[in-house]
């Protein structure tokens, strides 16, 4: 990695960047190479997308690549940058719906497991359809990931974290202000309020989903924080991985029932040696648990001890008059 020279003049003020200006740089840079060597190492492994736990891993490392871009350039950022960035989204979007399917094959599959499972044909008759239309999406996912050159996308981001040139000049882009992760995890802890107010006025799947959206944003930035040294990064962490973890399974019931209908309308699931009202049996407890979920949801983030504890813990940390 290329040294950084020393600019003694700035120096840190907060909490969670407690280092001098370059420090603090080469530091995330530092982090940002050791993610992209996993991200690297898990491409190489693209071609066995049969493995659930492969693609996983590849759309995660991915995030955690893109955090690192997002805490080094923040908006507005060099066009070079939104260019990799924009990659780094696309290649976990091709992989999007075969994370969907994966998700809700692994679900059918512990349903299956249970020897008191009501309608069991009917859920090995989804299972069964679910397992073809999978390896027609792995073939196509395949076929994108390849067009896209991750690969080629990876040397590219391993220039931009070493500093070197990426079709501009690294050195005058924007320096990394030290307060620059506060300035971010302030932003978006707004986002995830705003975004939570309006769930509660409103609890349609659009807010929900986009509740589950902006904590996974904030939680990726804090895990940044804590991994640079921060030990007061714990405490939110823990909440926010427990809202994601609702929040997931939440989502995972809304992409299943989409799933279902989808398929349906293309050729029944169930075929005619079933019920009739099968197929709209498991989708109202689906609905009915999903609902749940919602209302636990809720009573997370309305008038909740944590939810409060968490609006504190964000107000004291991230207030520029504390540091």
């Amino acid at each position: 990695m290329n040294t950084i020279k020393p600019n003694t003049s700035s120096r840190s003020k907060s909490r969670i960047a407690t280092r001098p200006n370059y420090q603090e740089s080469f530091m995330v840079r530092e982090l940002g190479q050791k993610r992209l060597r996993h991200f690297s190492t898990l491409i190489s492994k693209a071609g066995h997308m049969g493995n659930p736990k492969t693609i996983h891993d590849i759309r995660v490392a991915s995030r955690r690549v893109q955090q690192i871009l997002d805490y080094l350039y923040p908006a507005p950022r060099p066009p070079a940058v939104r260019r990799l960035r924009s990659r780094l989204r696309r290649s976990r979007r091709i992989l999007g719906k075969l994370r969907d399917y994966d998700v809700f094959i692994a679900a059918i599959d512990k349903r299956l497991k249970s020897k008191r499972l009501a309608q069991r044909q009917a859920w090995t008759a989804i299972h069964d359809r679910l397992k073809q239309r999978r390896i027609k999406l792995m073939k196509k996912a395949r076929e994108r990931f390849d067009k896209e050159d991750i690969p080629g996308l990876c040397t590219q981001l391993n220039s931009l974290l070493n500093n070197g040139d990426l079709q501009f000049d690294a050195a005058k882009s924007p320096p990394l202000r030290p307060e620059a992760i506060v300035i971010a995890l302030k932003r978006l802890w707004q986002d995830l309020s705003d975004e939570a107010a309006e769930s509660l006025r409103k609890p349609r799947p659009v807010n929900i989903h986009g509740v589950r959206i902006k904590a996974k944003r904030l939680r990726y930035l804090l895990e940044v924080a804590e991994e640079l040294g921060n030990p007061h990064a714990e405490m939110p962490l823990v909440w926010l991985r427990r809202l994601q973890q609702q929040l997931g399974d939440w989502h995972d019931l809304e992409v299943q029932e989409k799933i279902l209908l989808n398929m349906n309308s293309r050729r029944p699931v169930l075929n005619a040696a079933l019920k009739d009202n099968s197929l709209s049996d498991l989708l109202d407890n689906m609905h009915a648990v999903k609902t749940d979920i919602e209302r636990t949801y809720l009573q997370m983030i309305d008038n909740n001890r944590e939810w409060a504890r968490l609006q504190i813990w964000m107000s004291k940390h991230l207030d520029p008059a504390m540091f």
